[in-house]
């Protein structure tokens, strides 16, 4: 494959290291890999970390994770993260909550970009170099250098005339 879209996908699975094991080894070399998830440093990250506490389940997922948590993880398998964001900085995801809290979502795409509620990263998998296998050629070139060697002919023009 070249291209796997993983949209909250890394929060329902029971093991995630093997979910991206299995991404990077159905990829090509060049392919990508695109992620979003809930991020676990947001609000929505403490939200979620007070459900072990007895507060009501906010978003359903066994597990959240943070941005560099997830890089660490990208660049084990040998993807390269060349892109990502990040969006919602409020509490709450209600229309009603919207409107009052604009001036969060603003305030956070400047000042914390990084405590985004979501975000969603774009990966490209990294090909090993190429191993040349058979017969070996060798041929032998000849170039004007410390240890070149010229005719008697040609060798005046490049060391000057001794007159």
């Amino acid at each position: 494959l070249d291209l796997v879209l993983l949209p909250h996908a890394l929060e329902m699975a029971e093991d995630p290291h093997a979910l991206l094991r299995e991404v990077s080894r159905v990829l090509i070399p060049g392919g990508r890999v695109v992620l979003s998830g809930f991020n676990l440093t947001s609000l929505w990250g403490i939200r979620f970390h007070l459900q072990k506490f007895g507060a009501k389940v906010f978003l359903p997922g066994k597990q959240f994770m943070s941005v560099f948590q997830l890089k660490d993880w990208l660049s084990l398998l040998s993807f390269h993260v060349d892109r990502g964001t990040f969006g919602r900085y409020s509490w709450s995801f209600s229309p009603e909550s919207h409107k009052e809290s604009s001036w969060l979502e603003k305030a956070g795409d400047r000042w914390w970009p990084q405590c985004g509620a979501i975000f969603a990263l774009s990966a490209t998998k990294e090909a090993l170099g190429a191993k040349l296998v058979g017969k070996a050629i060798t041929k032998k070139f000849n170039f004007l250098g410390a240890g070149a060697r010229l005719e008697e002919g040609s060798r005046s023009q490049f060391e000057g005339k001794k007159e």
